[in-house]
C-alpha cells in the first residue's frame, strides 16, 4: 500500500540567487572598518620627521635639550557619502514565496551583496590603478607566472619586499590575488622546488605562508569575487574583480583612527539600516538597504603590486 503523499513547500518552492558568498570579499580585510561618530572627522597624520636622525641627543649639565620638530597635520574628511539599494516585492510574490519574512530577507541579502561587490570593484580598481600605487612592477611575456619555464616569481616577490621596504617603515606583512591567480601559481615549479613538493602535487596555502614567513608575510587573501561585466539587459558574462595582478602590503592587525594602514572603511555610526515600505500600485513593499561610509586611501606607500603577473 501506498503511503501518504506530503507536500514539502521548502523543497517544493526552491530558489537560486547569483551572488557572492560574504567569503568572497576580501577588501574588508585590506581596508578594516573603523566606526566614527559624525559624517565629517578629522584623521591625524605626522611627516616621516619621526625617521630622522638627529645630530646628537646628548646634553651637559644645565644645557637646553635639542629640539626637533615633528609637523602633526589633521585633515578633515566626509562628508561620508549615502549608500542604498532598493527592490520592490509584489503582494503576488510575498504569497508564491510562503514566509514573507523569508522572501524578505532574500532580498535583503541580495542587496547586501550586490552593494559589497560594488565596494570590492572600486577598491579593486583603485589598487590595481599605477597613478594610485605608483610601487609596482609590470610583468609580460615569459616573465609572467602562467609561464613555468621561464618565470621567478620566489625573485620576483623578494624584490617586492624589497622595494615596499624602501617606501614604508611598516614592512609588508600580508600579500593577496584573484583565485584564478592562485590556482595558476599553486603548481609552478619554482615554488614547488623550493617547498620539496613532488611535481604532480599543489602548494597548499599553508605551504605558501611558509615559504613567505622569512620576508615577514604573515597572511595571505585570496579573493573569489566575480561580476558580470556585460551591460545590463545583455547576455552575462563573467569577470574576476581583482584582475591577474598580485599585491603585498602593510595591513595593521589593529584597525584605529591611530593605527598606520593604507586605508580604512570609514562608517558613520549607527546609518545602517533597512526599512520596508508599503505600495499600492502595484500592491507591495520597497525595501531599501542603506549605510552610510566612505573607502578612503590614506598611504599607498605601503603596497607594492605586480601587475599582469599571469597572462
Amino acid at each position: 500500500m501506498n503511503g501518504q503523499l506530503y507536500v514539502v513547500p521548502e523543497l517544493t518552492s526552491t530558489f537560486q540567487q547569483w551572488v557572492n558568498n560574504s567569503n568572497n570579499f576580501i577588501g574588508k580585510f585590506i581596508f578594516p572598518e573603523v566606526v566614527v561618530p559624525n559624517e565629517r572627522f578629522l584623521v591625524w597624520s605626522a611627516g616621516k620627521e619621526h625617521l630622522t636622525i638627529p645630530s646628537s641627543t646628548y646634553r651637559f649639565g644645565r644645557a637646553r635639550a635639542n629640539e626637533v620638530t615633528y609637523s602633526r597635520n589633521t585633515t578633515e574628511k566626509g562628508p561620508l557619502n549615502e549608500r542604498a539599494l532598493s527592490d520592490f516585492i509584489t503582494e503576488r510574490q510575498y504569497k508564491l514565496g510562503g514566509s514573507s519574512l523569508s522572501v524578505e530577507t532574500q532580498t535583503v541579502e541580495g542587496i547586501a551583496s550586490q552593494m559589497e561587490l560594488v565596494d570590492e570593484k572600486a577598491l579593486a580598481d583603485t589598487l590595481a590603478d599605477t597613478n594610485v600605487v605608483t610601487h609596482y612592477l609590470t610583468k609580460s611575456g615569459t616573465g609572467q607566472w602562467s609561464d613555468y619555464g621561464n618565470s621567478n616569481p620566489f625573485s620576483d616577490i623578494t624584490y617586492m619586499v624589497q622595494q615596499q621596504a624602501l617606501n614604508s617603515p611598516m614592512p609588508a606583512n600580508t600579500c593577496w590575488m584573484d583565485w584564478l591567480t592562485w590556482l595558476q601559481i599553486i603548481n609552478h615549479p619554482d615554488f614547488l622546488t623550493r617547498l620539496n613538493i613532488a611535481a604532480d602535487r599543489s602548494m597548499t596555502q599553508e605551504q605558501f605562508l611558509k615559504l613567505l614567513a622569512p620576508y615577514g608575510i604573515e597572511k595571505l587573501y585570496i579573493a573569489k569575487s566575480t561580476y558580470n561585466t556585460a551591460a545590463e539587459g545583455q547576455t552575462a558574462s563573467m569577470g574576476r574583480v581583482w584582475g591577474k595582478h598580485f599585491w603585498i602590503g602593510y595591513v595593521t592587525d589593529t584597525p584605529g583612527q591611530q593605527q598606520i594602514n593604507g586605508g580604512y572603511k570609514f562608517r558613520l555610526d549607527g546609518a545602517r539600516k533597512v526599512t520596508r515600505e508599503q505600495k499600492n500600485n502595484p500592491a507591495g513593499s520597497e525595501i531599501v538597504n542603506g549605510d552610510t561610509y566612505d573607502y578612503l586611501l590614506l598611504s599607498s606607500d605601503v603596497y607594492f603590486m605586480l601587475q599582469n603577473v599571469i597572462a
